[in-house]
């Protein structure tokens, strides 16, 4: 059970590193830094755009309706949030979602209505919340094309980070690839305690980032193979963006991380501009808030994962440079000593040399994408 006092105070005990493209004093949102340092990979010298941070609508938005009932509407994704062909739209009170970041309080009660509009079956799954089965979204129940189907039940859970997403049978993937899915915040007093404490703001020093590799110039063509275990894309996105960056203050950052992945396992980490790694703070995974934060160098996240880590900017100057990268590993398991083992776990220890490890690891599952365990970087 969370301990919020032994969750703060080891927050406190811990010396964290700085992460960001490049740490600008005072400004959590300031304009780019014309001298900031490249990274490689998609994250070349003038490329790239401004990494989509969320706020309080539009794509990835916040939405806390408390309790007052909803309509979210599956249809083609037009606007200019619009990156995937299709959204869960939602209108609330002047204001305009696609793909809403629900914010539910614990005990609270959820009325949503949805209307499909995408021309083939759907439905919502809330993954991680426990409901009965005509809430679950399982693929029992579905919404025929023009149809509707209406959700009503309490969030039970405690504070974490989790999601939903299609789960008709034999269109799941299509329909989250197509751009079918979204985040959900439970809060509750030991999530407020924490924000507090830490002085963190959605969409300014709390920002959801949303992996997902895709195939490039191309729609969900998906072979019998693809449709069995799932494919690899040449192209990594951070919430629908290729090579994005973000500038950042001097300050403690949270990032909210869900892998919408529909094969690729990512061992993420953060490292600066010479390759040194960058420790951060794991405060929560799948289950919520872990009772106490876990310093780390390093975690494995799975397709449908969730994580949730601090970084401390602190210690940065103006013009550092420090990437999110997935490092090298062996998708068979295969990994050295000391690097971190199971979805959710995350390493204290300091790994191998990134470069030497690359050399050794077999490559696994490649195809016209770039494998698995292969070192990309992604923010």
């Amino acid at each position: 059970m969370l301990n919020r006092r032994r969750l703060l105070q080891g927050l406190g005990a811990l010396g964290l590193s700085a992460l960001g493209r490049s740490a600008i004093p005072d400004h959590p949102m300031a304009p780019r830094q014309a001298n900031a340092v490249p990274g490689d990979d998609w994250c070349g010298p003038n490329a790239g755009s401004p990494l989509l941070v969320p706020g309080d609508d539009g794509l990835f938005g916040r939405l806390a309706p408390g309790g007052a009932p909803l309509r979210m509407t599956a249809t083609g994704s037009t606007g200019t949030d619009a990156r995937w062909p299709t959204a869960f739209v939602a209108n609330h009170r002047g204001l305009r979602w696609w793909n809403p970041t629900f914010a539910f309080e614990r005990g609270e009660r959820v009325r949503i209505e949805l209307v499909n509009a995408i021309g083939e079956p759907t439905i919502v799954h809330w993954h991680g919340l426990a409901t009965d089965t005509a809430n679950d979204g399982a693929g029992l129940s579905l919404a025929a094309p023009s149809g509707r189907y209406a959700y009503d039940f309490t969030v039970r859970e405690r504070a974490g980070l989790y999601w939903y997403h299609p789960h008709p049978h034999g269109l799941t993937a299509g329909q989250a690839y197509r751009g079918l899915f979204g985040l959900v915040a439970v809060d509750d007093a030991d999530e407020r305690a924490l924000r507090a404490a830490l002085d963190l703001a959605w969409g300014r020093t709390e920002i959801p980032l949303v992996l997902q590799d895709r195939r490039t110039g191309a729609g969900y063509a998906a072979s019998a193979a693809d449709r069995h275990h799932g494919f690899f894309g040449d192209t990594a996105t951070v919430n629908g963006g290729a090579d994005p960056f973000l500038d950042v203050a001097t300050r403690a950052y949270r990032f909210r991380i869900l892998n919408a992945s529909n094969a690729r396992t990512y061992r993420l980490g953060f490292a600066d501009a010479t390759g040194k790694r960058v420790p951060c703070t794991l405060l929560g995974t799948d289950g919520g808030l872990l009772a106490q934060g876990i310093r780390c160098s390093e975690c494995f996240v799975s397709p449908a994962e969730r994580i949730d880590v601090l970084v401390d900017l602190s210690a940065a100057a103006v013009g550092d440079a420090i990437q999110l990268e997935t490092r090298a590993f062996d998708p068979m398991h295969f990994e050295p000593p000391g690097s971190a083992s199971g979805s959710t776990s995350a390493s204290a220890n300091p790994a191998p040399n990134a470069s030497a490890e690359a050399a050794q690891v077999p490559v696994h599952g490649a195809d016209d994408g770039w494998p698995e365990g292969a070192p990309r970087r992604l923010l």
